[in-house]
């Protein structure tokens, strides 16, 4: 049975989530050759999530990140969200 690796995905804003598919594809193509599985588990952050929620990194976020073998994050933040807001939470969170 092969090996199985946790990765939270924080696919971020703006071209976040074009980055994060990218990595996706790279990552298939690696556990292919080497025999193992990668598990991506959804961990929404960033300022999209912000918005919504009042939030840049929800507590179920950081609960997937904390639970995972891996973190994948691609960019935050967006301009009409106070700079450094976002990125605090998420980076140092």
């Amino acid at each position: 049975m092969p090996k199985t690796y946790a990765i939270a995905l924080i696919q971020g804003d703006g071209i976040g989530p074009e980055i994060t598919a990218a990595t996706r594809t790279v990552l298939h193509a690696v556990a292919q050759e080497q025999g193992i599985v990668f598990e991506f588990i959804d961990a929404p952050a960033g300022a999209k999530t912000y918005i919504q929620s009042g939030k840049a990194l929800p507590s179920d976020s950081l609960s997937a990140c904390r639970d995972s073998d891996a973190i994948l994050k691609a960019p935050v933040g967006r301009p009409d969200v106070q700079p450094g807001i976002v990125e605090r939470d998420v980076v140092l969170g």
